[in-house]
């Protein structure tokens, strides 16, 4: 929050738009979320992985975690796999979607790479194993010296120590060496008690500061929102540009809960806004400029390289971010949302 708020010059501006004359007034926001990480309530959560590495030197990964969006398997799980064992990123191929792997657990509750992954970095980490035990016996140096890195395998005491990682795997499959791997992990829980709706909520969260910029037309109610300023703090971020994607992405869906969107029903039950002619959403021209997130690194104890979820986070706080600047701009609050041109106008003109 204090990083967020000197980079978007929060206190200069809540001071300067107060001044603001004429048509077109400013106003700058700022709303927190949090949001919890795995299945809720002490629900049972794992992780379940299976990778082989064949004969060629390329690894097949199998997971249940499924692609909707967020991209978390061919992204955050090629890239562990990828750090764990050495390999280039291309020579990873993952299946998903299919009933060839392993029950991964649900993809929701921002688990996709925070708790899905955990079983691909186990079952990724005891093929390394293996094979640096063989390495070291190849290269006659010590296990704990041994670096796996693009593509080879060499120690960093004396990195001349070198063997290419299709060697290795070709090394391994002529003396036996198994190099295919189960991963899994069930994730430590604490007790809900349903009846007072208390008890141990989630293992871990991740949280979100969201500093919002708009323009309001103080003649139509029209808002523009100019800028937004978002902070994560959800572990290792592992793939900083999906981050980004699912940040900007995740803004955009706020600004259209904030300004748009509403589900209308008439006296019958029936929905009358039942299409994209009628039920606006935003469009690349409603998009603010959204700087470059500020990533707090608060590592999960359980997660993989300590990463946390972020999909649902920045959804959070956008709207509320966007309607305490619209306060700020107006200088009346508005407490039902979509804050649209109608609502912001007769809002300006109430006594």
């Amino acid at each position: 929050l204090k990083i967020l708020s000197e980079r978007a010059e929060w206190k200069i501006k809540r001071s300067m738009y107060k001044a603001d004359k004429g048509r077109y007034k400013r106003g700058i926001g700022v709303a927190c979320g949090w949001h919890g990480i795995s299945t809720s309530r002490g629900v049972p959560d794992w992780s379940n992985a299976i990778i082989k590495v064949n004969k060629d030197g390329g690894v097949e990964v199998y997971t249940g975690i499924t692609e909707i969006g967020q991209g978390t398997p061919t992204t955050s799980h090629i890239q562990i796999v990828s750090e764990i064992l050495g390999v280039l990123p291309e020579q990873i191929t993952i299946h998903f979607g299919t009933t060839d792997a392993p029950d991964t657990g649900a993809t929701h509750a921002s688990r996709g790479t925070s708790i899905g992954a955990i079983g691909v970095l186990v079952a990724a980490a005891r093929i390394r194993e293996r094979l640096t035990n063989l390495a070291s016996e190849i290269l006659q140096c010590k296990p704990e010296e041994l670096k796996f890195e693009n593509g080879r395998v060499y120690s960093r005491e004396k990195p001349e120590k070198e063997i290419d990682w299709k060697k290795l795997v070709l090394k391994a499959y002529e003396s036996g060496i198994e190099l295919s791997s189960t991963g899994y992990f069930y994730l430590p829980k604490g007790t809900f008690d349903h009846e007072v709706g208390q008890g141990y909520a989630y293992p871990a969260y991740s949280y979100i500061v969201n500093i919002a910029e708009v323009e309001v037309d103080m003649e139509t109610g029209m808002i523009k929102v100019l800028r937004v300023w978002p902070a994560i703090a959800s572990g290792r971020i592992i793939n900083p540009k999906a981050v980004e994607g699912q940040i900007e992405g995740a803004i955009a869906q706020g600004i259209g809960l904030a300004l748009m969107e509403k589900l209308e029903i008439d006296d019958k039950g029936v929905i009358i806004n039942a299409n994209l002619t009628d039920y606006v959403v935003p469009t690349a021209l409603d998009m603010p400029k959204i700087e470059k997130p500020v990533f707090i690194e608060d590592l999960f104890k359980y997660g993989p390289f300590g990463a946390k979820g972020v999909g649902e986070m920045a959804l959070i706080p956008t709207p509320a971010a966007i309607a305490n600047a619209v306060a700020h701009a107006i200088g009346k609050r508005i407490y039902e949302l979509p804050l649209t041109p109608e609502r912001v106008y007769f809002t300006i003109r109430r006594n």
